[in-house]
């Protein structure tokens, strides 16, 4: 331990110019940030695109100063002079890991901590959020930036070796979506990714660490590449078939208990359910069943549909992968592509659907009263301006926020009718950004004014459930949208 402390004191004195360099840039992303946030004055203007630009400074600055210290007792080339000192493997990797948890991980923790102060946000009511988009910062930015340093031997051959990776790794990747942008992904895609990856990496960095054998280390850098590329496409978008299949079935049992059911309402659609969804990726055609789900209990939501089709006819099947799909009140939509969909659309064709869906209850509910400031839902705040809601919360959020207000169709110091209107916070996972504050302007229809009513319901992740229903005998020419 010694030895390590000795390392990385030894790194703070050959790399203090580049942290002040670092310190200085969270400082003005801490100033300039919350300037960008809706509701200010600021708020998308050009300031908005200097906020962008510190943020890939941020990534350069982060990938510059992991190089810096990782080189300072470099593994790679012909200057590996640390291998002639008493210095331990163990000691020299624990002073690296020390260096980016001390000087980079906790300046930006409190860059983090100082932006939600100035939103007025609970520092301690965002713990979760917190540690999991620094994990997640750490898989897929700080451990991959020290794999890189360790095996290249300067700063230039690091950046190469970056932009290469890049280059390989989003081409491929915008190749998998395409083709399967609308496919369910499994359950435990984001652990079982962070379990092989950071195992991975981990593994790589100890190997070259303790043997300092590039050519090694750099294959199976490579490897590990193309095994994440391999897993996207066949467990997270589907591609592996009948296991993933059989996954997402046991993650949403049946539903055998309670009144929850399918019913298939005999009839054409109406003129404004066969309106076709925009801009349907090319080579799709969208199919919308007169399927309604019943029993759904008061206050409860149904979230994040998906949806497995079989189609049987006389002279074929054709059993869909999983896909996304919208449940309104009397249907639910789906995509199809128009091959396959040509093929049944004349036939009468047998359809099993299968749909797997979460039941969100309800978690919290309350009153706020609007005022220049007040307290929002998501133990956030809201302010009043100009007669719109803007509301702040920390990260993101991963259930939906329903808010209902009875808003003005005319000036606040008038009389006259309310419009019952609600809205929804902005629902997504934690994510990758350095600004921990999610901001959202509440687009009511009419105006807020002072010392009126809003009511908001939170909901809680509840039961995961697969509901089934077989069609017999229906013709697809009918139920497709245009």
């Amino acid at each position: 331990m010694k030895q390590a402390i000795s390392l990385l004191w030894k790194d703070l004195r050959h790399l203090w110019p580049e942290l002040s360099v670092y310190i200085l840039l969270l400082t003005v992303m801490t100033v300039v940030t919350p300037q960008t946030w809706l509701g200010r004055e600021q708020a998308g203007s050009s300031l908005g695109m200097f906020a962008d630009l510190l943020v890939f400074l941020l990534a350069v600055c982060w990938l510059v100063l992991i190089t810096r210290v990782v080189h300072g007792d470099r593994l790679a080339g012909d200057e590996q002079f640390w291998v002639t000192r008493p210095y331990t493997w163990r000691s020299l990797l624990g002073a690296k890991l020390l260096f980016v948890l001390l000087c980079l991980i906790t300046p930006f923790v409190l860059m983090q901590w100082a932006m939600l102060h100035a939103a007025g946000l609970n520092l301690l009511a965002a713990k979760a959020g917190m540690g999991l988009t620094l994990w997640m910062f750490a898989l897929i930015v700080w451990l991959p930036f020290v794999v890189i340093a360790a095996v290249t031997e300067s700063l230039a051959m690091a950046f190469t070796f970056l932009a290469g990776t890049l280059i390989v790794w989003v081409g491929v990747l915008m190749w998998i979506l395409s083709a399967s942008a609308m496919r369910t992904s499994p359950p435990y895609v984001f652990e079982l990714f962070s379990a092989i990856f950071g195992s991975a990496l981990l593994a790589i960095l100890i190997y070259q660490y303790s043997r300092r054998r590039t050519p090694h280390a750099r294959l199976a850098s490579a490897t590990t590449l193309a095994l994440f590329l391999l897993l996207v496409l066949g467990y997270d978008k589907g591609q592996f078939g009948a296991p993933v299949r059989a996954l997402i079935r046991h993650y949403y049992p049946v539903a055998t208990a309670g009144p929850l059911h399918l019913t298939f309402l005999p009839g054409p659609l109406s003129h404004d359910e066969r309106r076709e969804s925009p801009q349907l990726p090319h080579g799709y055609i969208e199919v919308k069943l007169p399927v309604h789900i019943e029993g759904v209990p008061a206050n409860h939501r149904l979230h994040g549909a998906s949806i497995l089709v079989d189609l049987r006819t006389d002279h074929g099947s054709y059993e869909s992968p999983w896909q996304s799909a919208t449940l309104d009140d009397q249907t639910i939509s789906f995509l199809m592509r128009e091959n396959v969909f040509d093929r049944f659309a004349s036939e009468s064709t047998t359809v099993h659907l299968e749909i797997a869906v979460e039941e969100l209850q309800p978690a919290r509910s309350g009153t706020m009263v609007a005022a220049d400031r007040f307290p929002g839902p998501a133990n956030g705040v809201c302010e009043l301006i100009r007669g719109r809601v803007y509301c702040r919360y920390a990260y993101w959020m991963n259930t939906p926020t329903r808010i209902e207000a009875r808003t003005h169709t005319g000036s606040c110091d008038q009389e006259g009718p309310r419009t019952l209107s609600t809205v929804s916070l902005h629902m997504a996972p934690d994510g990758t950004k350095p600004d921990p504050v999610a901001s959202q302007a509440l687009l009511f229809q009419g105006q807020v004014c002072q010392g009126d009513s809003l009511t908001f319901m939170e909901y809680a992740s509840g039961r995961n459930l697969r509901l089934l229903l077989d069609i017999p005998q229906i013709k697809l020419a009918e139920y497709r949208t245009h």
